[in-house]
């Protein structure tokens, strides 16, 4: 029973190779505008390059397929602008926007799918091919940040926010195969944006001096 266990592992037993590169320019400026504002301004802009490298036999007794797969890549800039305003010693209120144009960027194979069909491989109709850097699809959104802060007393204050963010880069995961892995995924022409709404509430005290 041990032996056809072991067998089993070597049979199934594989490698995969992956890289995430994340490089970012980032300039950003504070300007206290009197009157309890203090102003931020600012923009970014983020290269992601994923590598999902090979698929390949770990040993010669592995009968695992040997597969290639193509990178990925993406620019996202954002442009940003917030205000902290101090209405009283207090009440402090803080807000800002984000606005974003995520590109996703060739080389890469696009495939096209039969309309309200599952996208898989059986489904196909056709296919385009993009050279290095050239523009597959964009999204454009904007992201919306607002919180406040209202000391009651001292050493004791109530805390509110609300957020509207979009995400761009997944985490994927999966659970079935013999060695669960988790690899990221970038928007593409067949995958939009995350967006998500947040809202919050809290008490805040300082118990110990």
């Amino acid at each position: 029973m041990l032996t056809k266990k072991h067998t089993e592992i070597e049979y199934l037993a594989n490698k995969h190779s992956f890289d995430l590169n994340h490089n970012e320019l980032k300039l950003s400026f504070r300007y206290n505008a009197g009157s309890g504002h203090n102003l931020q301004l600012g923009l970014n802009s983020k290269l992601i390059r994923l590598n999902y490298g090979d698929f390949l036999p770990l040993n010669d007794q592995s009968s695992v397929e040997q597969l290639s797969f193509e990178p990925e890549q993406s620019i996202n800039n954002g442009i940003f602008a917030g205000d902290t305003w101090e209405i009283t010693p207090r009440l402090t209120i803080d807000a800002g926007v984000r606005g974003t144009l995520y590109m996703y960027l060739g080389p890469k194979t696009v495939y096209s799918y039969a309309e309200n069909n599952p996208v898989v491989v059986d489904n196909i109709i056709c296919s385009e091919e993009y050279g290095k850097n050239d523009i597959i699809n964009n999204y454009k959104n904007l992201d919306v940040m607002l919180s406040s802060r209202f000391e009651v007393v001292r050493d004791f204050s109530l805390k509110a926010s609300y957020s509207r963010l979009h995400q761009y880069t997944y985490m994927l995961s999966n659970t079935v195969s013999v060695s669960p892995i988790s690899k990221w995924k970038l928007s593409d022409p067949h995958l939009k944006p995350m967006s998500g709404n947040q809202f919050s509430f809290g008490m805040y005290s300082e118990l110990c001096e």
